[in-house]
């Protein structure tokens, strides 16, 4: 605590607050708009009159010169015409003003309505200290800057005082407050006492002494469930709830989940400690868990509870697993039990054994007698049972990528009135797509990522993502699609975001098999050189992917450099590996230091896959795709099509779609790459086609209606 007081009051002593003392200015101009940003700039730079000095003179604190040095750097960048970050950091900026005038405004309504109400039954005060509590609470969860410990603290605090308040209130008086409800502030008198707790992680653990955190965290689990029988006895009294499945609307559900996702948290935080400590804050972590049950084991009701910490842990894990599995069954959008499901399943190998090499997500198993006390949990290592769980987030094609919606009811709690924000629904996104991602990449389902990455460049380009390239274009439309764009530039938005990491776990898979096949010495020479040689095309791709040719500039910043060194690019690594694997290029030469070195072997591996896979390079071409013919006429004869294409010369020329049927070649693993040709008189074309689970693969195909010939079919490997 010492330590995090010390870092506080180190930082506040660095940082400086540079709105000013009129914060109209970020009334009058609209951060969105580019024009209006660049007017504003141009008349606080104006020199005779320095109307920046004059505002800054009169905030509190801070060197007034400092101050100024920094808006002189902000302008700096929008002169050098790096618009992008500029516009950035202005946002922040227009972010913070906008937080202290609404902070303001309801502190000015909290002590009017306190003091100058006529009837103090009617009085506002317990709204606004809602509204007050809620406001505190969303700086916590959605900060414009990153916030110590003791800041994070601090604002917990204040939000768990206004909802106490407002508590009180309606405790004292329910019939006045009829938008006020018990539930919903012990609910979020919870979750500030949990914030509380996160600050209180890492307090030192001393025997036989009561931590701090032990004490927050037992507070917010006593709210959660406090609110949860709250819930239920208004749902028993018939009282509407308004439960609106898939956003956070889900009546007294979301009291157990957050009670028992809690108690999960508790347990994760504790099995993190390092072996000296670990011991005491396993039995801390029992102390608060053990108290609030989903389901009471038979043997803890009967008083034959398991003494070892192992046993008693894992009684605890199967109990909330449980309580997930339930929150899924009663609701099906219930899409955060999913998650907490499949990362306690993740989690299981560390919970059986902490003190042996298993790491976090491990593809290691747990003994059977505990493996069937887990629901999900098969024989079969814990990651992929973990996939099973979390890919139902990712069953199909969705415009939001995963299975999260925001719902807004009539009337928000405190609670939904944050979790169905916007930046709440991508938080959440971003979560679960980086779960799934990283189960994936453990897995090694390298098909679904390259799926997933197609869903990412259907979606539709998100707003943070519009706004960074938008200034990029001084305000005008990004001429580029939101995936054709560089991705080693960093950006904000999800798309980006998603796009970025599961094509670098692609790279990571591909280096891993490409390893595997190197060491592997049971196969023939042959059959390696076709493996890594695929492998080759599919680094390549996966490279391509990046919208970064070799001989694009961006190569020689010096970021870039230091990470093309150190081996920090997996798509670079992933394609020069697969090169030197191909042809036999010794240890010797595999670690490279030098960025003109492995600058050297990425162009020389580059072209070597552009030469075996040219498609693979013209489909990411960052080029526009040329447009397609207009069809003028079709005609079904015997399930075939026949369509007529207008051509320039203003002659015709008639094609017949055809649906051909091809067997996968024996000994080819799924997913692996094969060729079919198809001839018919003087139409030849070679077609590209992958294993799947079943021997046969159909594709579709136009041949011209004017061959007499039939359709012959080779098939070829690569």
């Amino acid at each position: 605590l010492v330590q995090q007081h010390n870092n506080y009051f180190s930082q506040a002593e660095m940082s400086e607050t540079i709105l000013g003392c009129d914060l109209s200015l970020y009334l009058e101009n609209q951060w969105s708009s580019f024009t209006c940003l660049s007017n504003m700039m141009s008349q606080l730079s104006l020199d005779n009159d320095k109307p920046i000095e004059r505002n800054l003179e009169g905030s509190k604190g801070g060197n007034v010169a400092s101050q100024y040095s920094s808006w002189r750097l902000i302008q700096s960048k929008f002169e050098a015409g790096n618009n992008s970050e500029w516009q950035l950091i202005l946002g922040r900026m227009f972010v913070m003003a906008l937080q202290v005038i609404r902070e303001r405004c309801f502190h000015v309504s909290y002590v009017l309505s306190s003091n100058h109400s006529e009837h103090k039954n009617e009085s506002m005060n317990p709204e606004i200290s809602e509204s007050l509590g809620t406001m505190f609470y969303s700086d916590i969860s959605f900060p414009v800057k990153v916030l110590t410990d003791v800041e994070m603290r601090k604002k917990a605090r204040l939000a768990q005082w206004f909802f106490q308040h407002a508590l009180g209130a309606v405790v004292q008086d329910s019939n006045n407050y009829e938008d006020l409800f018990e539930y919903e502030l012990l609910f979020m008198i919870g979750k500030c006492q949990e914030k509380v707790a996160k600050t209180l992680r890492q307090e030192k653990l001393i025997n036989g002494v009561s931590r701090l955190y032990e004490k927050a965290m037992k507070g917010a689990l006593e709210s959660y469930q406090k609110s949860l029988a709250s819930a239920k006895s208004h749902e028993r009294d018939g009282k509407v709830i308004d439960i609106q499945g898939g956003g956070s609307s889900h009546g007294s559900l979301e009291m157990l989940y957050r009670l028992h996702a809690s108690r999960l948290k508790v347990l994760m935080s504790a099995i993190r400690k390092s072996e000296g400590e670990r011991e005491m804050a396993e039995v801390e972590a029992l102390r608060l868990t053990e108290a609030y049950w989903f389901e009471r084991p038979n043997e803890v009701s009967e008083g034959s509870e398991p003494k070892d910490i192992r046993d008693r842990i894992w009684v605890v894990l199967s109990d909330i697993v449980e309580s997930m599995v339930y929150c899924r069954r009663e609701q099906a959008f219930f899409h955060r039990s999913v998650y907490r499901h499949a990362q306690a399943l993740n989690w299981a190998p560390l919970f059986h054994d902490p003190n042996g090499s298993v790491e976090e997500g491990s593809l290691d198993s747990v003994p059977a007698y505990k493996s069937c006390r887990l629901r999900g949990l098969n024989s079969d290592s814990c990651a992929r049972s973990a996939e099973a769980i979390l890919s139902t987030l990712f069953d199909k094609k969705r415009a939001q990528l995963c299975a999260v919606w925001v719902t807004t009811p009539a009337s928000p709690s405190p609670f939904e009135d944050i979790n169905d924000s916007l930046r709440k629904f991508d938080r959440l996104r971003w979560k679960y797509i980086g779960s799934f991602v990283d189960c994936m990449r453990l897995c090694r389902r390298r098909a679904l990522l390259e799926n997933f990455i197609k869903w990412c460049h259907a979606s539709r380009r998100d707003l943070p993502s519009f706004y960074f390239d938008s200034a990029a274009e001084e305000g005008g439309a990004p001429h580029e699609l939101h995936f054709r764009g560089n991705l080693l530039i960093e950006k904000p938005g999800l798309i980006y975001f998603a796009i970025r990491y599961a094509n670098k776990a692609v790279a990571d898979i591909i280096c891993d098999e490409v390893i595997e096949y190197m060491k592997n010495k049971g196969i023939e020479e042959s059959e390696r050189k076709t493996s890594i040689t695929e492998l080759l095309g599919e680094a390549f791709r996966c490279f391509s992917r990046l919208n970064c040719p070799v001989d694009d500039s961006f190569w020689q910043c010096s970021k870039c450099k230091s990470k093309v060194r150190s081996g920090n690019i997996s798509e670079v690594e992933a394609l020069c590996n697969a090169f030197r694997a191909l042809h036999d290029i010794g240890s010797s030469q595999a670690y490279i230091n030098s960025w003109e070195e492995k600058m050297l072997l990425l162009r020389t591996a580059v072209k070597e896959a552009s030469r075996l896979f040219p498609s693979y390079a013209v489909g990411y071409d960052c080029s526009k795709r040329k447009r397609k013919r207009k069809v003028t006429g079709h005609v079904s004869i015997n399930n075939t099509s026949t369509k007529h294409f207008h051509k320039s010369d203003d002659t015709e020329e008639a094609t017949v779609s055809k649906d051909i049927v091809v067997k996968v070649p024996k000994g080819l693993a799924e997913g692996e790459l094969f060729y079919a040709v198809v001839k018919c008189d003087d139409f030849e074309r070679e077609v590209a086609l992958r294993a799947v689970g079943t021997r046969k693969v159909m594709f579709r195909l136009d041949v011209p209606k004017s061959a007499s010939s039939e359709v012959k079919v080779t098939l070829k490997q690569n």
